[in-house]
């Protein structure tokens, strides 16, 4: 953690304030030289931050993304900046399916995607990443992967996610894309099935998440239309300690117990 600084504000002659990314690059850069940083990576989470005006005007983008530029260059950093999907974009080109502007993807010299497989593809489970674009190499292919809570060591009841890579994927992102956004059609009877079954299933309380999946499963349902049906009921799932499993509460219970 003595590696990485957070932005938290900015300070003008009207006092502390936000930090508006848009137009506080150079105090940033001051900051950064007056500690003596010697930085690696700048993170923009999310990159539309750092859009003053229309962040769908790819003029504006391009402006605004220029001091972010300029700052790394001086400093001989990457920059990693974060952002989804727009909706209603599933089929289209991924560069062009990133929020806002189709400047974002265009200006950057790599576009990497992250994504999750419905629990029914024809891929298997998990997640998927891709290249989508890149400048200075291969813009195909891509791993599948799993996220896995593993304890921190010397931090005794701390735990962290991490990210185990499994096989190679071919094809382009585009094409990868596929398996991420194919949801099966699911008519009213179909939903009210599965609807009725969780209702069953969890009428004398709570079960754990392992139960519910084997019973899903071997009742022919997919976990994607449980966890859906799940989510229409209000049933959230919990934890009752750190190291204890996950649980499904029944669907008239406002919380856990």
């Amino acid at each position: 953690m003595r590696r990485i600084h957070f932005v938290e504000g900015a300070q003008d002659a009207n006092g502390p304030r936000e930090f508006d990314p848009s137009r506080d690059i150079s105090l940033l850069d001051d900051a950064i030289l007056r500690a003596h940083l010697d930085v690696g990576m700048i993170l923009l989470d999310p990159i539309v931050s750092t859009f003053a005006g229309d962040s769908h005007k790819n003029a504006e983008v391009r402006r605004s993304m220029q001091p972010v530029a300029d700052l790394a260059r001086r400093h001989n950093a990457a920059v990693l900046g974060i952002t989804h999907f727009s909706k209603g974009t599933q089929g289209r080109d991924p560069t062009e399916r990133v929020n806002g502007s189709i400047a974002v993807g265009a200006i950057a010299r790599v576009v990497m995607i992250c994504a999750k497989l419905p629990e029914d593809s024809e891929i298997g489970t998990g997640c998927v990443f891709m290249i989508a674009k890149s400048n200075i190499g291969t813009d195909e292919g891509g791993f599948k992967y799993h996220l896995e809570q593993i304890p921190v060591p010397g931090h005794v009841g701390l735990f962290a996610s991490v990210a185990v890579f499994g096989e190679a994927l071919d094809g382009t992102a585009r094409e990868i894309l596929r398996h991420v956004d194919a949801t099966p059609a699911e008519d009213d009877e179909e939903r009210q099935d599965i609807k009725t079954f969780l209702c069953d299933l969890l009428a004398h309380g709570p079960l754990s998440a392992k139960q519910i999946e084997a019973d899903v499963r071997g009742a022919g349902y997919s976990m994607d239309k449980a966890r859906r049906a799940a989510k229409k009921l209000g049933i959230m799932p919990y934890k009752e300690s750190m190291k204890g499993g996950w649980y499904w509460p029944s669907p008239k219970l406002a919380k856990p117990p």
